[in-house]
């Protein structure tokens, strides 16, 4: 019995070519690195429809399966930079509240910007949170590596 909590550090500036960027990343994933983001995240999947612009002779030797975890892999990163990511687009730079998310929380420390969340467990009851498995596959995914704590307006 417990709450689980995930906490991972985020950009402190986020902008729609940052968001972008991410989006970019995530449609290259290649198929052994979606089943070893499947396997080592262990969280549900959500299978959307997804254009992975998959070669016709890809299609013969990699199977449904291997696709379909591709597809689901890549599908769950995009919602998770819209639900986690996306809404900091600009929050340095207006005034107001906080974006209000669902089960997530953004906080500063040491000069660092954070994004938690969390979900209780217990031997009878598990109650999974989307906003943590979010947190979690971007992290699992390594999507962000390079960019937290950054400034994101520098050029590339």
């Amino acid at each position: 019995m417990g709450f689980d909590i995930i906490i991972i550090e985020i950009p402190s500036e986020i902008t729609l070519e940052y968001v972008n960027k991410l989006k970019s990343k995530a449609l290259k994933i290649d198929f052994e690195t979606s089943n070893s983001i499947f396997k080592s995240s262990n969280i549900e999947l959500e299978d959307e429809e997804v254009d992975l612009n998959i070669e016709e002779s890809d299609l013969f030797h990699l199977g449904e399966e291997k696709l379909k975890i591709r597809r689901s892999i890549i599908s769950t990163i995009l919602k998770a930079i819209d639900v986690v990511i996306a809404p900091r687009v600009g929050f340095r730079k207006r005034y107001g509240s906080k974006p209000i998310c669902e089960n997530l929380s953004y906080f500063d420390l040491d000069g660092k910007t954070y994004v938690a969340s969390g979900g209780y467990k217990s031997s009878y009851y598990t109650k999974s949170i989307n906003a943590y498995n979010y947190i979690k596959i971007l992290n699992v995914s390594s999507i962000m590596e390079e960019d937290a704590g950054s400034n994101n307006d520098k050029k590339d």
